[in-house]
């Protein structure tokens, strides 16, 4: 772009750093490009909204994938179920409970 401007007036001072960014040429398939962008991301090449707008999705999907994300991975650390039991423990050596199981007793109420 500067040298068009020094073209237009060869003694004018570029005013506008301005750089041209050109598509990729290349007629890759999807399939192909989801391969690539997976393998990229699971080598830890690339974070996962990066990965996430190399195929494609939106700024506002990839907010909407990442908050949901969030939260699964919140609530994985709050709640999970022991493996071999089934019952529901708050930490990795809690004692674990039957899940719907109250640890809460009611008071005794004396008449």
């Amino acid at each position: 772009m500067q040298l068009a401007r020094r073209f237009q007036d060869p003694k004018a001072k570029p005013s506008i750093d301005s750089e041209v960014v050109w598509a990729d040429a290349a007629t890759e398939s999807e399939a192909v490009r989801a391969d690539a962008t997976i393998k990229k991301y699971a080598s830890g090449l690339i974070p996962k909204e990066q990965a996430l707008e190399d195929l494609g999705y939106s700024q506002v999907q990839i907010a909407r994938i990442m908050a949901i994300d969030a939260s699964e991975k919140l609530l994985g650390r709050v709640a999970m179920a022991d493996p071999a039991t089934g019952k529901i423990v708050l930490q990795p050596g809690d004692q674990a409970v039957e899940p719907g199981a109250s640890e809460v007793k009611p008071p005794t109420v004396h008449a």
